[in-house]
């Protein structure tokens, strides 16, 4: 994992094309501090008592007054996203990030709400998550370059490096709109886009091809979608797969999840077991338990894995726990 970088799960932030450019980077930053927090100081943050600190970002914004107006705005907005599971798709609600924004001579601060915290956890905590890299994010001025990169994240989450998409459906999730003309469209969404992650150093590549219809008489094809890429350049991935341990025992852990979501309703879980095993100095041992079960089967390996942590780290998966609150 490389410093600074978080973290985005299978369909995190699905419902980028709500957030405009300014409210996307305030979420990046807000999980980077989160993962800060679980994973450098070793501790869950109590909900409700999570403060944010914005004076780096307050500093990329430029004007104070408009940045603390724009943050107090996020107090009332919706998150709309949803949880998919191995048997069934859950829409979910949280009504504002923020509980409150503390605006003081030495910055600006928010405190977390927390209803916010279980899905910050679920969506910017783990590792079985694609990595993001916070300072190349910060640098897409443009707000569809960003959503991009969300969608393509979200896909190579599930090992999905190369997929196709139908253009109105990507016109959707990037909130282009209909009046956008194609080539407009291509060059400003998906060539620049490219362009940009060459530019900045991003450790992801991203290439594209358009998808064409045949049309029933002679003539020119019609565009129909696009052939995406998304995939981690050579001479990054060999530093990924010598990550710090830690984030290599939370990306097995949260193998567990599409069976146990049910059990563990307030998604914390994996959290709460990586942060047992580091107490106890346990995550090398963890590590080495389950060397031996890569090759197997996403649902064997995570019944492997439930079992090891219950036989010998005495952490049962097993038990349904209560919601929280």
């Amino acid at each position: 994992m490389f410093s600074g970088d978080i973290a985005v799960s299978r369909n995190v932030l699905m419902s980028a094309s709500d957030f405009d450019a300014f409210e996307l980077n305030v979420i990046v930053h807000v999980l980077s501090q989160l993962r800060a927090s679980i994973y450098t100081v070793n501790s869950i943050p109590d909900p409700g008592e999570f403060f944010v600190s914005f004076c780096a970002l307050a500093n990329r914004h430029g004007c104070r007054a408009d940045f603390v107006e724009r943050i107090r705005k996020l107090r009332q907005k919706d998150i709309r996203y949803y949880v998919e599971t191995a048997n069934a798709r859950r829409g979910l609600v949280i009504t504002g990030l923020f509980s409150s924004v503390v605006v003081a001579p030495g910055g600006v601060m928010a405190r977390i709400s927390p209803e916010a915290i279980p899905w910050l956890l679920y969506i910017g905590g783990g590792v079985g998550y694609t990595h993001v890299e916070t300072e190349v994010f910060f640098q897409f001025k443009s707000v569809f370059h960003k959503r991009l990169y969300f969608l393509c994240c979200s896909k190579l989450y599930k090992g999905i490096a190369a997929f196709s998409i139908d253009i109105g459906k990507l016109r959707e999730v990037l909130g282009v709109p209909e009046s956008e003309s194609t080539g407009v469209f291509k060059n400003r969404c998906l060539k620049e886009f490219q362009n940009n992650l060459d530019e900045v150093g991003s450790m992801y590549r991203f290439d594209f091809g358009a998808k064409f219809k045949p049309t029933p008489r002679a003539g020119r094809p019609s565009l129909v979608g696009y052939e995406l890429c998304f995939s981690v350049r050579p001479e990054f991935a060999k530093r990924m797969e010598e990550s710090n341990p830690v984030w290599r025992c939370i990306k097995m852990i949260e193998d567990l999840y599409p069976y146990l979501e049910q059990k563990h309703p307030d998604m914390m879980f994996a959290a709460d077991i990586q942060t047992r095993l580091k107490e106890t100095d346990s995550i090398e041992s963890f590590l080495t338990a389950m060397s031996g079960y890569t090759d197997k089967s996403f649902a064997h390996r995570a019944n492997i894995m439930a079992r090891i942590l219950k036989d010998r780290f005495g952490i049962d998966v097993f038990t349904p726990r209560k919601k929280s609150g």
